[in-house]
Parts: C-alpha cells; structure tokens; sequence
C-alpha cells in the first residue's frame, strides 16, 4: 500500500509540475505540430512535419502525444506536455522494480525518489520530447533482464521483455533504443565472467522479439511507403554517430562531463564519494560486485562513453543514463545509512527538499520563461487574421515554427524558402496570412518593402533569438 501511495503521489506531483506549461525553444513546438498531425490525420506509422515526413526517429516516441492532443479540438500547450508526467512516473516504477528486485525495496524507493528529484529528470518531464518514451523502454528492457537473470533465466518471459523493450526503443529514436540496453547487458555478463547466463539469454529468440515490433512497423510502412522510412531511420541513427557534419555536432568527448554533473543535481555529491579517497577498506569493491552496482556502472559507463564518441552531442542526450545514477545513488545512500544510522533522520527532508523547489521554480522561473519565449502569442494572432480559412504561409521557417503552425493552428501551412517562391504565391491572389522567420536585418521595413503593397504587419516577436513577423493581406 505504502508503494501504491507513493507512486500516486508522485505522479500527481508530476501532474501538478505540468501544468498550464508552455511550448516553447525547439524541440517542444515541433514535437508537439507532428503529433498534432498525427492525431489530426490518423496517420501513426510516418511523423510527418507539416506534412512532409520527418524520419528522424519511428513514430513510437509520438504517439503518446498523439493521444492527449485527440481528445481537444484546440489543445493548449501543457496538453501535449502532460504525457510526460505519466511517463516520467512509469519511468520511476520500473527503476523502483530494477532496484527492488537486485538490492531489496529500500534501495528501489531510494532510486525512485532520487530520480524524481533530480535536476535534469525533472526538466526532461515537462518538456513536449520523444526521448521521454525511449527512457522508459530502456528501462522496462533493462528491468526485464534484471529479472530474468535473478530468476536464473528459468523465466524466459521476463527476458522476452528486455528483447520487445529494446525494439520499442528503436521505435522510440532509432539504433539508440536497442544498442543501450544490448550494450550494457553484454557488459554486466562480461565484466562478471558470467557466460552461462549469456548463454541462457537464447539470443535466436531474442533477435526474433527484438525484430517483431521493428517489423511491424517497417513493414505497415513498406506496404504503403516503399521501403524508404526504414532506410531513413537506420541512416539518420547512424549518422548521428559518424558524421561529423551531423546536426548538434560538437568535437569534444568531454562535453557531457559538466552537463551530467549539473543534471544530476541535487545527488551529485553522493557519487563524488566514488571517487574520493579513504573510507573501509573494500567498500568500493563490495558496492560494484553486487548485482545492482554492476548492472548500475555498467550502464553508467557504457552509456556514457558511447554519448561522448558519437559524433552529435545534447544535453537531452543523457536521458538514458539518469536511472542508471539513480540505481547507483540510492545503493551509495544504503551504505552510507548503515554505516551512520543517524543519517535516516535527513531522508524524508532531504527528498521532499529538491522536489519543493523544482515545483517552486515550475511556476516563479519555468513558466514566466516559457511565455515570454512561446509562439501562442503570435498564433493567437494569426488565429485572428486566419479565420474562415484563409491561407497561411510560411517563410523561411525553421522547424519549431513549423511544428508550431499545425499546432497552433490545426492544418497544414506550407513553406517558402525562397524570395522568388515567396514572390510567386504572394502575387497570385489576396486574402493571406504571411508568417515569415527573420534574421535582424530584415526585420520591418527592410522586409515588407519587398511584398505587394496590400500586406502589412499585425505582430511580431522574438523566440529563440530570430524574430518571427506576421503580414496580412486583407
């Protein structure tokens, strides 16, 4: 009853830390305009942004959105971030379940708590991403070795989950979803010399499960598509590692250290003790020979090290490491509880302290930034100038505004990237609304000199540093 308690609590928490959020900064707006779409067409298998196909990643990852955006004619903003929160809390259960079932309910409460109180956790759940879905397969798949391998792998159907979550997680964002939990699978039995349990993984079956949700998808897709969507993900996926010339590349391999430490906050202290001198004897060896600190480094360390080579790098990136952190925290705060008993007496303080304050600062720092930062505003705008149907137009978008414009506006908007594109659909008949996304030389005068003299401004703003204008031609 206590867990049950819990974990209520804590999702009506997370519920509570989405609430009246705002889409705002990249990914949010476009995230939100594809399920939007996919809600409003009924097309699941290929996301699709403002109506070309957008194969970053397979539909998976949407789909949840999807979902909330379908029961609202006009959702508001924090509709296509409340998934999250009951994602977020799925994601905390089965890290509670990892950490149970390999060190005992005290350490698996410690690591649900100490992952919904930490910095980056909380942030990545009030955010309109796809990686909140990969998140949660890598753990449920991770959770289904954890089990099976404590069973002695006499329960096969526990593995069949740790195969069907590493498919979901290809669904989810591509090669990512599957190659973790692979990794740091075959790094836990390597580093334990434990052979029979790889062999009793029957990986013929496994590839099979692995296979059966990728199939189902690549295949609907091939049906109706051609082969093209598969090709698209398995190439963009790899890309991102390889390429240099990938989008969010950076030349450092050191780029994530900072960022893990801070996103990590307020429990980065705890495994800084990892690393300082002193203490009993063997304590470090003893921590990382059980189960759950082996199985907790080695995604640590695999994970990390495969983020740092890969050749595209953001700070989203980390989100398959926070329940590894976690696992590995609540397991140093065991310890350090047994050792000075009086330290129990700070638990309850000590968690509810940071989740205080992460609520305190969705609504006095998260949500002022957010509105200021936000394309409702301008869309309430267009909204205005756009009704019975006039045509909207956008000009030189990038992909959050194009995201926002289905959104915001429940149909497609096509693009224009060129003056000489812009020139010819502007002169062919009045009656349109202009969204045009400028850099600072063009703003005003400079720009609307270059339209047909019926179009005038009716609003701008700001967002993300490049000012979005909006021209009607009545």
């Amino acid at each position: 009853m206590k867990v049950l308690l819990f974990f209520l609590g804590l999702l009506a928490y997370r519920v509570a830390c989405t609430w009246d959020a705002q889409l705002s900064e990249h990914d949010g707006p476009r995230v939100a305009g594809i399920a939007r779409e996919m809600a409003l067409t009924g097309d699941v298998l290929i996301p699709r942004l403002d109506g070309e196909p957008f194969l970053e990643y397979p539909s998976l990852g949407y789909l949840p959105i999807a979902l909330a955006l379908s029961t609202s004619r006009r959702p508001p903003d924090w509709l296509a971030v409340l998934p999250s929160a009951f994602i977020g809390t799925a994601t905390a259960f089965f890290t509670f379940l990892l950490g149970w079932r390999l060190g005992g309910e005290r350490v698996g409460l410690s690591a649900a708590l100490i992952l919904s109180s930490s910095a980056g956790f909380f942030v990545l759940h009030r955010r309109c991403v796809a990686d909140i879905t990969l998140l949660l397969c890598i753990t449920i798949s991770l959770w289904g070795f954890a089990t099976g391998w404590a069973e002695g792998g006499r329960r096969f159907r526990f593995y069949a989950l740790f195969y069907l979550g590493m498919g979901c997680g290809f669904l989810s964002k591509g090669l990512l979803g599957a190659v973790i939990p692979a990794a740091v699978v075959a790094a836990f039995l390597l580093a334990r010399l434990d052979l029979a349990a790889l062999r009793g993984l029957r990986l013929h079956w496994g590839a099979l499960l692995i296979a059966l949700p990728i199939l189902v998808w690549g295949g609907s897709a091939a049906l109706r598509d051609g082969a093209g969507p598969l090709h698209e993900v398995f190439r963009q996926s790899v890309s991102r590692f390889f390429s240099s010339s990938a989008d969010h590349a950076r030349s450092s391999p050191f780029y994530y250290f900072p960022h893990a430490s801070l996103n990590f906050l307020p429990w980065t202290a705890l495994l800084v003790v990892l690393v300082l001198p002193g203490g009993a004897p063997g304590w470090r060896r003893r921590l990382f020979r059980s189960p759950l600190g082996a199985l907790a480094a080695a995604w640590i360390l695999v994970t990390f090290l495969g983020l740092s080579l890969a050749s595209a790098k953001r700070v989203l990136y980390l989100a398959p490491l926070y329940p590894a952190f976690a696992l590995l925290a609540a397991l140093l705060w065991d310890q350090a509880v047994r050792t000075l008993p009086a330290l129990r007496r700070l638990e309850l303080p000590g968690s509810l302290a940071p989740l205080l304050t992460f609520g305190v600062l969705h609504f006095a720092y998260f949500l002022p930034a957010e509105r200021s930062e936000g394309f409702r505003p301008l869309f309430e705008i267009v909204e205005s100038e756009a009704k019975q149907d006039r045509p909207v137009f956008l000009y030189q978008p990038n992909e959050a505004l194009r995201g926002a414009a289905v959104f915001y506006l429940g149909r497609r908007a096509p693009a224009l990237f060129s003056p000489e594109a812009l020139e010819a659909e502007l002169m062919d008949r009045s009656g349109k609304v202009l969204i045009a996304a400028l850099p600072t030389v063009e703003v005003g005068t400079p720009f609307i000199s270059r339209l047909p003299g019926t179009f005038h401004p009716i609003g701008r703003r700001r967002i993300s540093g490049r000012w979005v204008e909006v021209y009607s031609d009545l």
